[in-house]
């Protein structure tokens, strides 16, 4: 059963979508901007984020990340760099396939041997 998103949960998400846009310096996500969120919602967002001194605007107009905003982003992120990229399920081998991939260490030492020999 599908679960409702709270508010709160949902702000948090934009704003992480937003700071991480922002720490990689890329464009802002097509999923933030294709949600029922509409532009004057997104607007003041980046307003808030701004008031709390998240994000500025910098000397040539564009936003920039603040240190409090990279510290709140490194804390949503589970005090680790955020990833790049979100990683959908759909683009993940599933479980039973995965074992095709993985390389045994007995394997990985035989591939070396015949590699540092050029066999």
């Amino acid at each position: 059963m599908a679960r409702t998103i709270s508010a709160k949960a949902q702000v948090n998400r934009v704003r992480f979508l937003i700071l991480r846009s922002l720490y990689y310096r890329q464009g802002l996500p097509k999923k933030l901007l294709l949600q029922d969120l509409s532009k004057t919602t997104l607007a003041a967002e980046i307003t808030a984020m701004s008031e709390l001194k998240l994000i500025r605007k910098g000397s040539a107009g564009a936003l920039q990340l603040t240190d409090l905003g990279r510290e709140n982003l490194l804390k949503m992120a589970g005090n680790r760099k955020p990833p790049m990229i979100d990683v959908e399920s759909s683009m993940l081998l599933a479980k039973d396939r995965r074992k095709q991939f993985t390389v045994r260490s007995s394997l990985a030492a035989e591939i070396f041997r015949e590699v540092r020999h050029g066999e």
